[in-house]
């Protein structure tokens, strides 16, 4: 909570706020659950934004609680009506406490190959229900899942809708068996504890002119 912040993180926080640079994220508000953890979490950013100006908000596509799992990584959902009407509605929620454009950010993680070519289509239509929300584009996260399911990153990217990024996050993350004890396949994780990839450069440069919107690149 603000209680446990440093005063000068506080003040950091401040500095970049009344620069206009201040991008709130979130990790577990879990945009496709549907449970009363949501409410505290939502309470905790009320809280943050009646000390700070957020120029922009996002949260994760997915969802990071459901039964007794309280808090894992965000995971996918399947591309359906009825998680659509539900990941609208909790989108449109999230709007009204960050009192700011609200953005959503891709997933590393997928279950199919189908999933991954579906997730910028589930992307445009959770985000078209609200006219001035945006796409976090995590280019590690696009490059995991390109690599995990034989996909060319560059044909990957173009399934997105572009024009509707701001924001891109560049990371690195560890590349591991996909069972244990099992190194004929290899799975690429979002780690963040490894160098970002070499290709991963190359990618923002093309994405760099293929994004006729994008106003930040968050080295992470």
């Amino acid at each position: 909570g603000l209680e446990s912040m440093p005063g000068w993180a506080f003040a950091l926080l401040n500095d970049y706020a009344e620069r206009g640079a201040l991008l709130g994220h979130g990790v577990s508000y879990s945009l496709f659950s549907d449970n009363d953890r949501q409410l505290a979490w939502l309470r905790c950013l009320d809280e943050s934004v009646a000390n700070h100006n957020f120029t922009l908000f996002s949260e994760h596509f997915g969802f990071t609680q459901s039964g007794r799992y309280l808090d894992n990584a965000p995971l996918p959902v399947p591309y359906s009506e009825a998680f659509l009407v539900r990941g609208r509605a909790n989108l449109a929620r999230l709007s009204k406490h960050a009192c700011t454009r609200v953005g959503l950010e891709n997933l590393a993680f997928a279950f199919s190959r189908e999933e991954v070519l579906q997730q910028g289509a589930f992307l445009e239509a959770l985000l078209q229900d609200q006219p001035q929300s945006f796409l976090l584009l995590d280019l590690h996260n696009l490059y995991c899942q390109a690599i995990n399911f034989v996909i060319d990153p560059y044909e990957l990217l173009a399934t997105y809708p572009l024009e509707r990024v701001l924001e891109i996050h560049m990371a690195g993350g560890r590349v591991e068996p996909r069972r244990l004890g099992d190194n004929s396949a290899h799975l690429r994780r979002d780690t963040h504890d490894r160098p970002i990839p070499e290709e991963l450069f190359a990618l923002l440069e093309y994405a760099l002119a293929a994004l006729p919107n994008l106003e930040y690149v968050i080295y992470e």
